[in-house]
């Protein structure tokens, strides 16, 4: 049964959660491309609609080719659907954002402690 976020993106397989959002990665139906978008559930806390609103402004601000990058952000349904009939409507707040291929920087550090700062500029710069 696919879900449909916004008519847009068909929802695929989760990627993370937390206490107030699920990240998954999804299939933009117009071109294809595999994204990565941050799913917080719609409510009617003033509190979380304005962390919501600091995220998204903190990474319009914060361009960088080595950070990930959000492409559009907004408020949408998740549509599930069988045989064309609609089985279940939710109303959220989505982060659109650049798929890490590769994985998290997380990762690697986890893996190699910390970086020197030759290494560090590698990446950073």
């Amino acid at each position: 049964m696919p879900k449909i976020l916004a008519g847009k993106y068909q929802l695929m397989q989760t990627l993370g959660r937390g206490a107030s959002c699920k990240v998954k990665i999804a299939n933009k139906l117009s071109t294809g491309e595999i994204v990565a978008i941050k799913i917080i559930l719609n409510s009617v806390d003033e509190k979380l609609e304005e962390i919501f609103m600091n995220e998204v402004s903190a990474m319009d601000i914060l361009k960088h080719k080595n950070v990930i990058n959000y492409i559009e952000y907004g408020t949408g349904e998740i549509v599930k659907s069988e045989d064309k009939i609609v089985k279940k409507v939710k109303k959220v707040n989505f982060i659109v954002l650049e798929l890490a291929q590769e994985g998290e920087m997380f990762d690697v550090i986890s893996q190699t402690g910390s970086f020197n700062e030759p290494m560090a500029r590698y990446f950073f710069n």
